[in-house]
């Protein structure tokens, strides 16, 4: 573990280090998923019914958009398996209220928050291709566990936002199981929409 951690700090401290650039660590219980971390590793991962939706390397893994008093936060990547190839997805959750969020420096105000995703301020649209649904959630959680600042010679360079999510919802008129869900991204004027 302490190898690990030399080479993750290393990497963080570097000034020439490409921000937005991802770095997949396996998780040793999930290894199809991501460990979960808070270092800013920008991955995110999820089990879709067993078949795993995580970051890939070539797209951003998350956006922040803020539009009419509501904070969208969405993770793009693939769905992986033995009978998928690689497919463009996105899960995004959207907030109401913003919480105050000008831009993503109030980020930071997310952690240690956490949000019943039934609640009626609450959306959960999921996209896969042409197909776009505002899910029908029956239950489950979004955790912002940490919320902080990655700052370089002393200037906030992006807000780290940390946590976990899973529930269970009506997808396309089928009962799916979003489980064992963590995310690690890197939010700065980059991904971060004020349309």
């Amino acid at each position: 573990m302490r190898p690990l951690l030399i080479i993750v700090l290393v990497i963080l401290s570097s000034c020439s280090r490409d921000l937005e650039r991802s770095i997949f660590i396996k998780d040793p219980e999930f290894p199809e998923l991501p460990k979960y971390s808070e270092w800013g590793l920008n991955t995110f991962g999820v089990y879709i019914d067993r078949v795993p939706f995580i970051s890939n390397d070539v797209d951003q893994p998350a956006k922040v958009i803020l539009y009419d008093e509501k904070l969208s936060f969405t993770l793009a990547g693939d769905r992986h398996g033995v009978y998928f190839s690689p497919s463009n997805l996105s899960l995004n959750f959207v907030f109401s209220p913003a919480q105050n969020v000008e831009d993503y420096v109030g980020l930071v105000q997310l952690h240690d928050t956490s949000w019943d995703l039934t609640d009626e301020n609450m959306l959960a649209i999921f996209s896969e291709a042409a197909n776009t649904d505002t899910l029908k959630i029956l239950n489950g959680t979004l955790k912002f566990t940490r919320a902080q600042h990655l700052f370089v010679d002393k200037v906030s360079e992006e807000a780290i936002l940390s946590g976990t999510f899973e529930f269970q919802a009506n997808y396309n008129g089928t009962f799916t199981t979003f489980s064992n869900g963590r995310f690690d991204v890197g939010i700065s004027k980059n991904n971060f929409y004020r349309p």
